[in-house]
């Protein structure tokens, strides 16, 4: 946070600021890890400790959103005009910061985020599966994310031996993502195993 204040005038400093992200989703709130506001520019940093994944500030939606909860807050005490969101991953060695006007923020908020939350709040919209069903609680139940991993195996290949480049290349697209869902499955298998839940063929042993 230092290292972003500097050259600044008269920044204001906020850290673990709680937001309220509701005008756009509805009962959805945040945290921020650090928000600075200077010369006109509203800057969200959001560090991220773990190891897993590297994640970039562009078009990150989880940071568009703080920022435009963060608008809301301050809104008649700060003539805010830039947003400047920043990711910092030390352990990764990864900073990344991108710029975006607060006029293609609010047209983003209005255009893409309000009309999918609103979609998502009335049970509506359409499940997909991609690298974003690490994070997600239901990862090892969804029928979405069974159908996407399910297609390999239901891949039309000719025998192992013989696969063509093309094939294989089709496969490693997908086989760790396949292999990380088997991994979840197996993982809630056994929790609900655990509390008694039965299932067919299978037994806990110690």
């Amino acid at each position: 946070v230092m290292e972003q204040m500097d050259g600044l005038s008269d920044p204001k400093v906020f850290v673990e600021q709680r937001v309220d992200c509701s005008l756009y989703i509805p009962e959805c709130s945040g945290t921020c890890d650090a928000l600075i506001i200077s010369d006109g520019v509203l800057q969200i940093c959001d560090l991220k400790y773990g190891r897993g994944v590297r994640v970039a500030a562009e078009g990150n939606e989880q940071l568009m959103i703080y920022a435009l909860s963060a608008l809301s807050m301050f809104d008649g005490i700060y003539d805010i005009h830039t947003i400047r969101m920043s990711i910092f991953q030390p352990r990764l060695s990864n900073c990344s910061t991108w710029e975006v006007s607060r006029d293609e923020l609010e047209r983003w908020a209005e255009e893409t985020l309000k009309p999918a939350a609103q979609l998502a709040w009335d049970g509506n919209g359409n499940y997909k599966a991609g690298d974003h069903c690490q994070f997600c609680k239901a990862k090892a139940e969804c029928r979405e994310r069974a159908k996407a991993n399910m297609e390999l195996a239901a891949y039309d290949f000719i025998e192992p031996s013989l696969l063509e480049n093309d094939e294989i290349a089709a496969i490693l697209g997908k086989v760790d993502e396949l292999t990380a869902w088997a991994s979840d499955i197996k993982d809630y298998a056994l929790s609900e195993a655990l509390k008694g839940v039965r299932f067919d063929g299978w037994k806990v042993v110690e």
